[in-house]
């Protein structure tokens, strides 16, 4: 789900983006925001990934070793 929120947010982000040529002088500030909503996704799409890589490590290197000793 939180994939599929981030993709639209950045179509939407490039839509408004590269259709806002024509609002005359609401332009600029369209296309402004339409790039930092795609920046936005994209940011939040980098701290998911970052987020998912440092659960993972966690789990590595929490888990409890196995003691070869013991045998």
């Amino acid at each position: 789900m939180f994939h599929t929120v981030m993709l639209a947010l950045a179509l939407t982000g490039l839509f408004m983006a590269f259709s806002a040529e024509d609002l005359g002088s609401a332009g600029p500030v369209i296309i402004s925001l339409g790039i930092s909503v795609v920046f936005f996704a994209l940011i939040c799409e980098a701290l998911h990934g970052l987020l998912f890589v440092v659960k993972l490590l966690s789990r590595r290197y929490a888990a409890p070793k196995e003691n070869k000793e013991a045998e």
